[in-house]
């Protein structure tokens, strides 16, 4: 029934009526302000509906292609093939920073490739299972890795990866070959080494981004011409950073850095937000007296989605002593972002231009994670409580009854550690 609260675990998928757009929240106080005859009548969803978001993912596929079938599915108006400013109902830079060829629409042109998400997926994969082979060799890879801006891997590692993956010595990887090594990567962990995030599967994104025979499974050139075009690109766009910095007139102030998250024995940065609902707010120190963990994170972060059992029990275990607060933040791969990763698991969510576009996520995000059983906040548009927690895309703290941060996850989405964060709560639920 519409508006139903979700038992645990949920029997059918369900949508609240708060979550009434078909693909994206973006719009969602105000209704659908550019409809495309293609795209079906934003409206509530009955008992037997799919999640609206994780559907259009299935229908518009996987990739950079997908991005682009889905914004014109629900933007091209006259149907010609062309998003211009006023059909996308942005603003530069908003509507420029995806008009990357600056003809004043989207195009399919603007979309051709692999996202930068795909590359730097495929890449973290690759790494890890070369480091697995030559901890030493990896070390000092990385280093040379780091000072060229930390997204350039050598060929020689690349070599590596390849080599231990392919175990049946074909000359081609598959998926199961690439998981396999992966997981025997990952069981052994190297210094400096960063391990796959939980819940992304890399497989598909080497596809996408360096499959040109299209055959469903890598050659080790295929993956040597990716990587050599990644790496020149990369460079190019490095340099034109760098001309346009030197071509800019002096700042007249220097730019603040950035504050600092805070630490374990520091007190918790108060803040009142709005809850999911919108109809009361809950302010953080009213709650001293009581242990509280808090759960910062976005329905579009892989990582945080699979995380979201453990955090879901620790709450079971410790309901009556220790207060969960889960705080909804800005998207962490917004279709229409700067890190698009879609998947024919990932939902497609444009980032929200109102609070209640935003409310909407984090309503439909908590009930599909199970979290409806706690309390949601969402973070207001200014991303204030997300900046003194430094908690995007994900992050985890834990607050004592006395308000101060008894415990801080790394940052995500590779800070994530279900021991760490339940032994936090297990201490302080005592």
């Amino acid at each position: 029934m519409p508006g139903a609260r979700r038992p645990f675990p949920p029997p059918v998928p369900l949508v609240r009526p708060s979550a009434v757009l078909l693909v994206v929240a973006a719009l969602a106080s105000a209704g659908c302000a550019v409809a495309s005859p293609r795209c079906p009548p934003c409206r509530p969803c009955d008992a037997t509906a799919g999640n609206p978001w994780r559907d259009a993912a299935q229908r518009h596929g996987f990739g950079a292609s997908a991005v682009w079938s889905y914004l014109r599915d629900r933007y091209d108006a006259d149907g010609d093939g062309r998003v211009t400013e006023a059909e996308s109902g942005r603003e530069r830079p908003a509507f420029g920073r995806l008009d990357r060829d600056h003809d004043g629409a989207w195009t399919a042109a603007d979309f051709a490739g692999a996202t930068r998400m795909s590359a730097l997926i495929g890449a973290l994969a690759l790494e890890r299972i070369a480091a697995a082979t030559a901890p030493s060799a990896a070390s000092a890879e990385g280093a040379a890795a780091e000072a060229d801006g930390g997204e350039v891997w050598t060929a020689a590692a690349q070599a590596r990866g390849f080599a231990a993956a392919d175990v049946d010595r074909s000359g081609t990887l598959d998926e199961a070959e690439l998981d396999a090594a992966l997981a025997r990567a990952q069981a052994t962990p190297v210094e400096g080494v960063l391990d796959m995030p939980a819940g992304v599967r890399p497989f598909p994104y080497l596809l996408e981004a360096a499959d040109r025979d299209a055959s469903g499974t890598l050659r080790a050139e295929e993956l040597e011409a990716w990587r050599a075009t990644y790496v020149a690109s990369r460079a190019a766009e490095a340099s034109a950073r760098a001309a346009k910095a030197a071509s800019a007139p002096a700042a007249s102030a220097p730019v603040a850095p950035r504050a600092a998250p805070p630490g374990v024995g520091d007190l918790a940065p108060d803040f009142t937000l709005r809850s999911r609902g919108g109809t009361r707010t809950r302010t953080l120190s009213d709650l001293r007296g009581t242990p509280v963990a808090l759960v910062f994170g976005s329905w579009t972060c892989p990582p945080f989605r699979a995380s979201a059992p453990w955090i879901r029990a620790a709450y079971d275990r410790h309901r009556d002593r220790v207060r969960f607060l889960f705080v909804y933040l800005r998207e962490a791969h917004a279709v229409d972002g700067g890190a698009p990763m879609p998947s024919a698991d990932q939902p497609l969510v444009e980032e929200p231009r109102s609070f209640e576009a935003r409310r909407a996520l984090a309503d439909t995000c908590a009930l599909e994670l199970h979290f409806g059983v706690f309390e949601t906040l969402v973070d207001e548009l200014d991303d204030a409580v997300a900046k003194a927690y430094a908690a995007p895309p994900v992050r985890l703290y834990v607050v004592d009854g006395e308000g101060r941060v008894a415990y801080r996850s790394g940052p995500g989405p590779f800070g994530l550690r279900r021991d760490e964060f339940d032994a936090a709560v297990d201490r302080v639920a005592r």
